[in-house]
């Protein structure tokens, strides 16, 4: 039986249903497939009174401290890091880098183009 769809996109591909996001960041990866993340970074004390970043100024606080961005990805690797993490190696077009994410921080994600585009 054929996959559930859920969406047409751009290039007219439809995308099938996802358990969970690190089964739809796979399947971006395998189908070299751009996609925008939102993610919520952990805020965290950092010496006396916490470091805030100089990209996380002016933007409002989510629970736990941490800030709500939002990426243009390309994805490349998925990987269990030692302490548990499942990390998301891409290459971010926002920012022009190879950046790495916590998968468990992604709350939600939009599949964009091809990745030739």
């Amino acid at each position: 039986m054929p996959p559930l769809l859920e969406e047409e996109t751009e290039i007219d591909e439809r995308v099938p249903d996802f358990v969970n996001i690190e089964q739809a960041l796979q399947w971006a990866i395998d189908k070299n497939r751009v996609v925008k993340i939102f993610y919520v970074t952990r805020g965290r004390k950092r010496g006396r009174g916490g470091k805030i970043l100089k990209r996380e100024r002016g933007i409002s606080r989510a629970d736990g401290g941490g800030v709500n961005i939002h990426r243009i990805v390309e994805p490349h690797h998925i990987y269990k890091a030692g302490n548990g993490n499942t990390i998301l190696i891409t290459y971010d077009r926002s920012v022009r880098h190879i950046r790495a994410f916590i998968v468990n921080n992604i709350y939600d994600y939009n599949f964009t183009k091809n990745r030739k585009t």
